[in-house]
């Protein structure tokens, strides 16, 4: 499945990676540049974070279909 803006995805619950949004679920609000071959996303309308699908732990609205 394709990450759609206005989806929601809940972050991984990675206190050392993700400090301030481990498992916080967050709404994709605009589609990044590619950063480093890999597709990015800011959330929230929080300008200058990058975050990546592997960032994800899953689509809220699709729980159990992949995000590719």
């Amino acid at each position: 499945m394709k990450l759609q803006i206005g989806m929601h995805v809940k972050i991984i619950d990675d206190k050392i990676g993700f400090p301030k949004d481990a498992g916080k679920i967050l709404k994709i609000t605009n589609h990044s540049p590619d950063y480093n071959g890999y597709k990015s996303y800011e959330l929230d309308n929080r300008e200058g974070d990058i975050f990546l699908i592997e960032d994800f732990e899953c689509c809220v609205e699709y729980p159990h279909l992949k995000i590719e």
